[in-house]
């Protein structure tokens, strides 16, 4: 089981609205109201004693929260153009020859992004250090990038199966 629950948010309201997918997810799943909370010693945000894993994100105008029976990761970002230079901080060389040959290297730089942050979410590591270090592997793990209400979001995952879109 993978899914993306998400909605329409203000920006300011994206902690919030992504919390509130968690709950939704959780009565769906599991009945009743959803149980506390904890955090790995990385930030890791999990329900103690139940095999339900999730990773909200939020970006300006959505949120979103990957629910699924296997450890998952999920980033957003709206899709806009980029600050110049953001792509060399954030991409090894390899990344940035790839980006360089892109007809739409915004989308495209985002669609990296999100991927490197949906993997860190995913292992749990966080955002730490050189995110141009941080690189996903292209075996075992399932990336999928998709276009939703005008962003860019990325699901990590071991689960090599369609993710059923669920909006609220």
């Amino acid at each position: 089981m993978l899914r993306l629950y998400y909605t329409v948010c203000e920006k300011n309201d994206g902690p919030a609205a992504a919390r509130a997918l968690l709950a939704a997810a959780w009565r769906e799943l599991r009945g009743g109201p959803m149980p506390p909370v904890a955090r790995t010693g990385s930030g890791k945000p999990y329900f103690p004693g139940d095999p339900i894993f999730f990773s909200p994100t939020h970006t300006d105008g959505l949120a979103a929260c990957a629910v699924s029976s296997a450890p998952v990761g999920a980033d957003a970002e709206r899709l806009r153009p980029r600050r110049p230079g953001l792509a060399a901080r954030v991409c090894a060389p390899d990344e940035l020859r790839w980006l360089a040959a892109q007809a739409d290297r915004d989308e495209a730089l985002l669609a990296l992004w999100t991927r490197k942050e949906a993997w860190a979410k995913y292992t749990g590591l966080g955002m730490v250090g050189n995110f141009r270090l941080v690189r996903p592997p292209d075996a075992g793990i399932d990336a999928a990038t998709l276009r939703l209400r005008g962003c860019v979001v990325t699901v990590c995952s071991p689960l090599f199966e369609k993710i059923a879109l669920v909006e609220k």
